[in-house]
């Protein structure tokens, strides 16, 4: 038995072509194994809330000296970081935002980055503590910004997600990039085409 971690992020519904692809990501795994499982995060639906005072001083003051609102962050923070380190897999849906992500995941991951839960720094060096874990971003982009485009530059979702999921020890990531999601209907069709047939490599690479 497995588990699946699926994490979207968009504040769209049926129209997110990041939801859609996920989905059809997800519902693939689940068909390999009937005992597979998979944990549905919808951060569009229920955001979690940003870093607070109360959050750093859970993270730093002595136990025994945090105040209520301090428990309570550190409880929330807790919950989430024991569903990603329970998680044998993880996928997330992240539309491309201004060029990086939404603020619903980037308030996600400030709440899973924990120092001396999820990372150490040990001699000046970040070493992250989760144990690496396939992973698989689904992007959906309004424009193209793969590698030889002219605008690949300014990708800064596709670095940024690489090397904070590093920093936690999660290095295994494979990214679907559904590209030109604006551009038109024929373009957006391919883009779909080409996401589902990564869809299937990713998968295969997951069976070995």
């Amino acid at each position: 038995m497995s588990t699946l971690l699926h994490i979207d992020s968009s504040p769209r519904s049926k129209r997110s072509h990041s939801r859609r692809l996920a989905a059809e990501f997800s519902e693939e795994w689940r068909k390999r194994d009937a005992s597979h499982i998979v944990t549905h995060r919808d951060l569009g639906v229920d955001p979690v809330p940003h870093v607070t005072e109360a959050w750093v001083e859970g993270v730093y003051a002595p136990v025994e000296l945090h105040t209520e609102a301090a428990k309570s962050a550190m409880s929330l923070s807790d919950l989430l970081i024991q569903e990603l380190i329970d998680a044998d897999f993880l996928l997330i849906s992240s539309p491309m935002y201004n060029l990086s992500i939404t603020s619903t995941l980037k308030a996600y991951l400030d709440q899973v980055i924990r120092p001396g839960r999820t990372f150490v720094m040990e001699a000046g060096e970040l070493r992250g503590l989760l144990s690496d874990k396939k992973t698989v971003v689904v992007t959906s982009r309004g424009g193209m910004y793969a590698p030889g485009t002219p605008s690949a530059s300014y990708d800064y979702q596709e670095p940024y997600l690489r090397a904070v999921l590093g920093g936690i020890g999660i290095r295994d990531v494979s990214f679907i990039n559904a590209e030109g999601m604006d551009w038109s209907d024929e373009q957006r069709q391919s883009a779909y085409k080409i996401s589902r047939q990564r869809i299937a490599d990713v998968l295969k690479q997951w069976d070995k």
